[in-house]
């Protein structure tokens, strides 16, 4: 007679008790401690005039930074088979707020960008960064080894890239930073490489440029960013820290991609490793 399996081991453990990557929290703390001393120091003038104190924008973000925290070691703590088992769900829900915002959004400075539920508003786009991570990895792991077909890639690309024009039309820079992360794990997980990027390339850019050209006012940011923050000092450029936070950012990812690069180093080593005695022992 078969033993049976007790059904406490079919369940799915709830909460993870992984070791924390100090890296990724460090890059983490100090972005935010950044962002809130920003937020202080561009803000402090217009809430004193407004509401009679300095510091009015600065508490309300340090709130946010510290309700923020808790929620990001709650999340961490779940185990994420449970979150590549809601990925559809997750996938169906932000494309329904992305259609939302577009159709009952408030207009701002002529784009649709928030949804205002009375009590909170929110941008949707910043659920769908968050999405689309689960959603490709889930897609990824599916898929397995088939994901090294060709046709099984072009698949995920256009299960992903719709909540990514969808942001788009509204939101370029969200999108161009959803972009960046799908093409991130495509590239991790895709082993031509090559192949993937020739045909990605041309698509991607062919769909930047669309993007660009259907709002002017796009074209006068592109320009003032690469011109700097001083090419337009009564207008668009009055941002006396950009050169700071492009310094800051480039050390942040500069540290994330070194940590990333050595576990994929050691990936690749472990595999090879076990590819070998595997075939010493055959």
């Amino acid at each position: 007679m078969a033993e049976s399996i007790p059904k406490d081991k079919k369940k799915l453990n709830m909460i993870s008790r992984g070791r924390t990557d100090i890296t990724l929290m460090f890059v983490i703390i100090f972005l935010m401690v950044f962002g809130t001393v920003m937020v202080y120091s561009s803000s402090y003038y217009f809430s004193l005039e407004t509401f009679g104190t300095n510091s009015y924008f600065f508490v309300r973000q340090s709130a946010w930074v510290i309700i923020g925290t808790v929620l990001m070691y709650v999340v961490s703590r779940i185990n994420h088979k449970i979150w590549l088992n809601l990925a559809g769900i997750i996938y169906l829900v932000v494309n329904l707020l992305l259609v939302a915002v577009l159709i009952v959004g408030d207009e701002i400075n002529g784009s649709r960008r928030w949804l205002d539920l009375g009590v909170i508003g929110f941008q949707p786009s910043e659920i769908a960064k968050i999405g689309i991570i689960i959603v490709v990895a889930a897609m990824i792991t599916a898929f397995g080894k088939h994901f090294g077909d060709f046709k099984v890639l072009m698949i995920c690309a256009f299960v992903a890239i719709i909540p990514v024009g969808l942001v788009g039309l509204e939101n370029l820079s969200t999108a161009l930073i959803m972009l960046a992360i799908i093409g991130g794990m495509f590239i991790v997980s895709y082993p031509k490489v090559g192949r993937m990027l020739a045909v990605a390339i041309p698509i991607a850019g062919a769909g930047i440029y669309v993007l660009i050209t259907a709002f002017s006012y796009r074209f006068d940011r592109i320009r003032i960013w690469l011109d700097g923050p001083f090419s337009d000092p009564l207008g668009m450029a009055i941002r006396p820290f950009s050169p700071c936070m492009r310094l800051v950012l480039a050390v942040c990812l500069v540290l994330v991609w070194a940590k990333v690069y050595r576990r994929l180093n050691l990936y690749r080593r472990l595999i090879m490793t076990s590819s070998s005695q595997s075939f010493v022992k055959s």
